[in-house]
């Protein structure tokens, strides 16, 4: 994944420790994807004052409801809206459409076979 943050490098932007970022993680108030037996932050979740975006919690909780992971999540809020568009489904969130979003995630769960 490109533009991703460690959990060191944000530990210190945030002035929070690697227990605590962990924390967040698993209560689904920041997304994170494994790497390299740890975890990356997509830096696109964070607004240009490194607070996280409104509705990535959301978008979280909506993806986990319906068996969606957390890496399968990233890859879907950085999907493209429409044809050729370099929008990204992230890029609603910050415009603040976070229906919408928690839609197509919800919608993006696997059919469960019968």
């Amino acid at each position: 994944m490109h533009d991703s943050l460690t959990t060191s490098w944000l530990g210190i932007r945030l002035g929070r420790d690697p227990q605590t970022l962990d924390r967040l993680r698993k209560a689904g108030q920041i997304l994170g994807v494994r790497r390299n037996g740890g975890y990356a932050f997509p830096a696109w979740q964070f607004d240009e004052r490194g607070r996280v975006l409104e509705g990535i919690p959301q978008a979280i909780a909506a993806a986990r409801s319906v068996g969606v992971t957390d890496d399968r999540l990233a890859q879907i809020l950085q999907m493209r809206v429409g044809l050729g568009s370099d929008r990204r489904l992230v890029d609603s969130l910050r415009e603040g459409n976070v229906t919408h979003v928690l839609g197509v995630v919800r919608g993006s769960a696997e059919p469960v076979a019968a």
